[in-house]
């Protein structure tokens, strides 16, 4: 007995449609693909010249494509660099998670950096100055060695 696949919407069908061309044509930027390039894989991969014309099949394959060269590697938007930007995070993540403070958003953490440096540090993310890091991370640590703080 052949197992049932679950059917969605029309419209739902759609929409994944729409978003696995998009991190098609994403993908195929972040290789320096050409529009020509694409289309010659396209053919290639799927038989067909226009993403328009890609099944969900012909999707999947351009996309298992993609991934195995490394098109959707790479660092995720909301990383932090190494030291004293991590440390911040982290510590104001846990602040959060212990109620210390009440919003736990980057948003909120890098107008707490703000405040901190008089505005001379715009992002948690640029904390490259090891003693406005440290200060920054030492403030986060005694908040939460107090229990209560800015947030």
């Amino acid at each position: 007995m052949k197992p049932r696949l679950a059917s969605h919407s029309p419209a739902v069908e759609a929409e994944r449609a729409k978003s696995e061309l998009r991190k098609i044509r994403l993908g195929c930027t972040k290789l320096g693909l050409s529009d020509d390039d694409r289309r010659d894989l396209m053919q290639r991969l799927a038989n067909v010249r226009s993403s328009t014309q890609l099944t969900a099949v012909g999707r999947r394959k351009m996309l298992d494509y993609l991934a195995r060269q490394g098109a959707f590697k790479g660092t995720p938007r909301s990383s932090y660099p190494e030291g004293h930007p991590r440390m911040a995070r982290a510590l104001w993540m846990k602040l959060a998670h212990d109620g210390v403070i009440r919003n736990g958003s980057d948003r909120a953490l890098d107008a707490f950096v703000q405040k901190q440096t008089g505005r001379r540090v715009s992002s948690a993310r640029f904390l490259t100055d090891p003693a406005i890091g440290s200060r920054i991370v030492e403030a986060l640590k005694s908040m939460a060695a107090r229990g209560g703080g800015d947030g």
